[in-house]
């Protein structure tokens, strides 16, 4: 809350993070990729340790891990008391272990659907209590894509999220199909509008500017 150590956090961040990029960049003065590989091999081991932890002492999944975050799936049943309770026992637990590392809690989900890394979606209740839709590497949220690729992934991620979805996996395969032919049948009819094919993409310089256009189509 206060702005001056904010400041403080975002300055140590940007440096721990430029070293980082120096000295695994062969054309840095500091290039040293011996030490480089030291930092993210250090990372990983706190991450695998602490996934170990979580599941032989805490007997909990630990459904996704990821440079520096853990998401442990709670008992079924459980309330929002218990996954708090649960989650400061594992920090506590796995802060002791270490002297220059701090777990925090952030928020838990009451409804997750994992994609794949980084690609992930669900309701989250940050400690407060508010609850907010997150969706994190899905096409739908990224630019470059077509409207409706965007909005039929939008409608696919709100119905697996619903009360309904969650508990039907034969509704949602069912609403899947369903909306997949629907969509088609009224693009080869001609029913879709010709916007919402049209892909917009950005110039980040001139024209000229671009030396080697391989890939970039919109150039």
């Amino acid at each position: 809350t206060c702005k001056k150590t904010f400041i403080m956090c975002t300055a140590l961040k940007l440096l721990a993070n430029a070293t980082y990029g120096c000295l695994a960049c062969p054309w840095s003065r500091f290039y040293s990729v011996t030490i480089a590989k030291k930092i993210t091999q250090y990372g990983r081991e706190q991450l695998i340790q602490t996934t170990n932890l979580v599941r032989s002492q805490f007997k909990m999944d630990v459904i996704y891990g990821d440079t520096d975050s853990l998401f442990v799936a709670t008992p079924h049943g459980s309330t929002q008391e218990d996954s708090d309770n649960l989650a400061l026992n594992i920090i506590n637990t796995v802060n002791s272990r270490y002297n220059y590392l701090e777990l925090e809690y952030e928020a838990s989900f009451d409804c997750f659907i994992l994609f794949g890394k980084k690609h992930y979606a669900g309701f989250k209740r940050d400690r407060h209590g508010h609850v907010n839709q997150e969706i994190k590497g899905l096409d739908l949220i990224k630019r470059g894509f077509s409207p409706i690729g965007s909005r039929i992934s939008r409608q696919l991620v709100d119905f697996m999220l619903s009360e309904e979805g969650r508990n039907e996996e034969v509704m949602v395969i069912n609403m899947i199909q369903s909306l997949l032919k629907e969509t088609v049948d009224d693009i080869r009819m001609g029913q879709s509008c010709l916007s919402d094919f049209v892909i917009t993409a950005e110039l980040s310089r001139n024209l000229s500017e671009y030396k080697d256009t391989a890939g970039l189509y919109h150039v």
